[in-house]
């Protein structure tokens, strides 16, 4: 439960591009608790592509797309990791 509360809190702070820091921060204190999570290694990733590591960030989102197929996710959650994922690719030529 506050694995994905500290989670939210790092997404929204980051579609909000404010307070990076509290939100990277927040992310690995979710990491910390439940460990590997799609949704999760997703919002890290998408840390990683603000702050400019896009290889970072690509391989958290291939990560999280891998287990969010494994995982049986549906295609919502799998087209924003896709969405996230083209926004490397768009940084990367």
């Amino acid at each position: 439960k506050n694995a994905t509360a500290y989670n939210n809190r790092a997404y929204h702070r980051a579609l909000a591009r404010v307070d990076i820091q509290q939100a990277k921060d927040d992310i690995a204190k979710a990491l910390s608790l439940r460990g590997d999570d799609p949704a999760f290694i997703d919002t890290r990733g998408y840390l990683s592509y603000l702050d400019g590591d896009f290889k970072s960030a690509l391989s958290d989102f291939d990560k999280s797309l891998k287990m969010a197929k494994e995982l049986g996710a549906g295609d919502e959650f799998t087209a924003e990791i896709l969405f996230h994922r083209g926004l490397v690719y768009k940084q990367l030529g």
